[in-house]
């Protein structure tokens, strides 16, 4: 990138139109980094410690198979809290035994209507014990892999930046231009 003049601008302009896409993508993944391993660590946090936003007692209601190619199996249930709130109806559960009019000790873990993602959308609510080890993936794997991809692409943009507006005096290719 050394030398001045329409060369060198076309150049500069170039970087920084770089740099903002490698911003831009570094946020997303930054974003995603709080979106997707936020919740699944709220859920991880219920099931394991009892660090829900509720206590209660979930009473299942429905059993039935995933849509598509989907096996998994969905399970939902009404959530009634301790604290003598509102019932939940029909949220998805998290339990050892999903048979319909079975009642556990749970934990809720509210969702964000707003959300980008449909799963952290809803509310979930988790017997002790169940449903940590696709918590546990979603928090550490998927965590470190957005981490490291928005850590990459946001520096990479700001060091795309610094090499574009760097000065070029004794930094040219060509002796001849110094």
């Amino acid at each position: 990138m050394g030398g001045t003049g329409p060369k060198r601008s076309s150049e500069r302009w170039f970087a920084v139109a770089l740099a903002l896409v490698c911003l831009v993508v570094g946020c997303f993944f930054l974003r995603a980094l709080v979106d997707l391993p936020g919740h699944a660590a709220r859920g991880l946090g219920a099931t394991w410690a009892g660090w829900g936003d509720s206590a209660g007692t979930i009473t299942v209601t429905q059993k039935k198979r995933g849509s598509g190619r989907s096996s998994e199996i969905i399970c939902r249930g009404d959530f009634t809290p301790d604290d003598g709130g509102p019932v939940r109806s029909t949220i998805r559960v998290s339990v050892e035994s999903c048979v319909p009019g079975r009642q556990v000790r749970a934990e809720l873990v509210k969702g964000d209507p707003g959300n980008w993602n449909s799963a952290n959308r809803a509310d979930t609510a988790f017997e002790p014990g169940q449903g940590w080890g696709s918590l546990l993936f979603v928090t550490v794997f998927i965590g470190a892999f957005c981490l490291v991809l928005g850590s990459l692409f946001g520096l990479g943009g700001i060091a795309v930046l610094v090499g574009a507006f760097r000065p070029t005096r004794g930094l040219a290719a060509d002796p001849s231009e110094n």
